[in-house]
């Protein structure tokens, strides 16, 4: 028989190389105060001034337009005064306003979201005080979401409403300017339903002078247009400062509660002391007279000796 011959074949071990882990970086001095004023409130309350200022701008705008169309009508909508218009050298006459002028509800819609930015805003200044000082975030926390969410949905429509109403006004056309003035009286333009920012801005462009303002009315026409512009425009920062606004206090207000004594408020009775728990009573079981006892011994779980 031969003999079996056992070779050993060494196997090299390979040493798997250790990674050193990278230290997380220390925080700079910069994003050391960045946090602390956000946790303080201080961020909070800066964005909360600045929503407050875009807001007041915005419904002066809008306002100066809804007072400049509601006005003297004997001056808007009569054939005694109006603009007077140009082409070329012929001279032509032309009611101050359109006769399908959009009035609403677009700026109403945009001065109602900046009162509501402006009392959210208030309310932050006054329940986030509050909160840090009687330990009451959770339930103040959700107050303000609630505020918060339907500002960002009201002035987000008012936003749209804006931008799509102009958007979709056809131009002040030369053509059809020239058709509806008349050389003696001051006919309205009706080609077409318009906006106070699309009529301003583009019937300037054929206007030298007007009744009301002896001077003329490119200036009077300019500042008209200027306005409305920038109350549609202002309605932009408007909506990004409430979603700040809206993040810094979701952060600063869960910051509250993840401070000791923030998470449960325990109830107290009048005098300041704890309300004592009622124990549960514990469950008695009496054995039948004919069932044999039972004795409970240490040994393996679910087992029982009957005696």
């Amino acid at each position: 028989m031969r003999d079996k011959i056992t070779i050993e074949i060494p196997i090299p071990k390979f040493a798997i190389p250790k990674f050193a882990m990278p230290k997380p970086a220390m925080p700079t001095k910069a994003k050391q105060l960045g946090n602390r004023l956000l946790k303080e409130g201080v961020l909070l309350l800066i964005s909360s001034t600045l929503l407050v200022v875009f807001s007041i701008f915005t419904i002066n705008y809008h306002v100066s337009e809804l007072r400049w169309i509601d006005g003297d009508p004997n001056l808007m909508h009569t054939i005694n005064h109006g603009l007077e218009v140009v082409f070329g050298s012929e001279v032509r006459k032309i009611q101050m306003l359109p006769q399908r002028l959009y009035t609403s509800p677009h700026h109403q819609l945009a001065i109602s979201a900046g009162c509501i930015c402006i009392l959210t805003c208030v309310s932050i200044s006054i329940l986030y005080p509050f909160a840090r000082r009687t330990k009451r975030a959770f339930t103040t926390r959700f107050f303000l979401g609630f505020m918060l969410v339907s500002t960002i949905i009201l002035t987000t429509t008012a936003l749209l409403y804006n931008f799509i109403l102009t958007a979709t006004s056809p131009n002040v056309d030369g053509w059809t300017l020239h058709e509806y003035s008349s050389p003696d009286k001051y006919y309205s333009y009706g080609a077409a339903w318009m906006d106070l920012e699309t009529w301003t801005c583009g019937v300037r462009k054929w206007v030298r002078g007007t009744t009301i303002h002896q001077q003329g009315a490119r200036p009077y026409l300019d500042s008209i247009c200027e306005k409305a512009t920038k109350g549609r425009q202002m309605l932009v920062p408007m909506l990004v400062l409430l979603l700040i606004t809206a993040g810094m206090s979701w952060v600063s207000f869960n910051d509250l509660l993840r401070k000791d004594g923030y998470e449960k408020v325990e109830d107290l009775d009048e005098d300041g002391s704890k309300e004592a728990e009622e124990e549960e009573p514990l469950l008695t079981y009496d054995a039948e007279e004919n069932s044999p006892e039972r004795e409970e011994f240490s040994g393996p779980r679910g087992q029982i000796r009957e005696v």
